[in-house]
């Protein structure tokens, strides 16, 4: 593990380039057999990432890029109860959310938040559990006044969803789902994501037309 890290760590800051356009990226993930780093979904200007170990699936490391600066944080991956078992999360891209203090990680059936103390220790915080257990979102995609918005994009079906999550309360607020076409075949060759936000703004992309949709934290459609 201490070598990966090392060689993630040289990659990183070894080049004032990578330093320099790693910020215009808004996701990203590279894995191996052994080992994943993504960016950490964020609407600030700190950027964060998250390394994988698969051999660990009890901790992942965030790693926080702050004025050319390279600082590593351990994290105790809280499992959550799936039936009568439990599983670790797969920490991917897209699953990870931050905002402000706080982390939050999405996994099947709901969401792990970890906040950050004044030793910048990410420490676990709470499990919540959606009500509907035939829910399934594969993406974080904006925070706003406590309430997360979630996504998942079916290509194969066509069909992209999305809701508002209120924390604090454990409900969906508002869903939506709207038919793009069959876009299978680039996600065949290519992974991608249709969603991304600002503090304002949720867009979606439809790669099929092409044509792109923006919608307020309501999840009204602007015009």
């Amino acid at each position: 593990m201490s070598g990966c890290l090392t060689c993630m760590l040289f990659l990183l800051s070894n080049s004032l380039f990578a330093q320099k356009y790693i910020s215009q990226f808004d996701l990203f993930s590279k894995q191996s057999d052994h080992y994943a780093i993504a960016k950490v979904n964020t609407n600030s200007e700190e950027d964060l990432l998250v390394l994988e170990d698969y051999a660990q699936p009890d901790s992942f490391n965030i790693i926080f890029i702050t004025d050319g600066k390279i600082k590593i944080d351990t994290v105790e991956n809280h499992p959550y109860k799936g039936g009568n078992e439990y599983y670790y999360c797969g920490i991917q891209t897209g699953r990870l959310y931050y905002t402000k203090d706080t982390l939050f990680v999405l996994f099947r059936s709901g969401i792990n938040s970890y906040v950050k103390n004044k030793n910048n220790h990410f420490e676990y915080n709470s499990s919540t559990y959606f009500d509907d257990t035939e829910l399934v979102f594969d993406y974080i995609i904006g925070y706003k006044n406590g309430i997360l918005v979630l996504g998942n994009q079916d290509s194969y079906w066509g069909k992209y969803s999305f809701a508002t999550y209120d924390i604090k309360n454990n409900k969906i607020v508002t869903q939506k789902e709207i038919e793009v076409g069959n876009s299978s075949l680039l996600s065949y060759y290519d992974h991608y994501n249709v969603f991304c936000s600002n503090e304002k703004y949720i867009c979606v992309a439809n790669t099929i037309k092409p044509q792109l949709y923006l919608y307020d934290y309501d999840l009204n459609l602007m015009e």
